[in-house]
């Protein structure tokens, strides 16, 4: 129920709990919900609903994700009806309906300052720079149509002094 358009989550959970696997569950589910759906109010055609999901590096994003995600969207993975297309040199998954989800570690979210999407997710993202947040990701939100979703997600390591503390004192 947290999860709605303007709504930002944060889950400071502990190792072995399931956050990546959760993340990953969001992104299908956002999918199932908003892909070849039109998007009301926006300027031009768009349909379906647009995910970045950023980590610390891009090889983190690969190794984390990178198996899990081909086999849940596979022919025969739980989610392969959502007919999911993986470019594997740029990780950017495209389905059928004009969704989309593109994964950036930091370094690589500071060259697409120009893009625009409706939903982020941070895995490990007390090991982010708030200043990435603040100076890259709010202006992806910056279409008047954009569902301004964010979920983050950490094992807290920073303490008070981290990008997972900051969001989860947000509330």
């Amino acid at each position: 129920r947290a999860q709605q358009p303007g709504a930002s989550v944060c889950t400071p959970w502990g190792r072995g709990i399931g956050k990546s696997w959760f993340q990953r569950l969001t992104w299908y589910e956002a999918v199932a919900r908003y892909d070849g759906q039109p998007r009301a109010g926006s300027l031009r055609e768009t349909r379906g609903v647009r995910i970045v999901h950023l980590m610390p590096t891009f090889k983190a994003c690969k190794d984390i994700h990178g198996a899990l995600t081909d086999e849940e969207l596979g022919a025969s993975g739980e989610w392969g009806f959502l007919g999911a297309k993986i470019d594997h040199t740029s990780w950017k998954i495209t389905f059928p309906g004009g969704s989309w989800i593109q994964w950036f570690g930091t370094k690589e979210a500071n060259s697409a300052r120009g893009i625009r999407c409706d939903w982020v997710t941070a895995d490990e993202c007390d090991d982010i720079d708030p200043s990435v947040m603040d100076g890259i990701v709010r202006p992806w939100f910056s279409e008047p149509w954009s569902l301004r979703e964010r979920l983050l997600g950490g094992t807290p390591r920073r303490g008070r002094y981290g990008l997972l503390y900051q969001e989860h004192k947000a509330g």
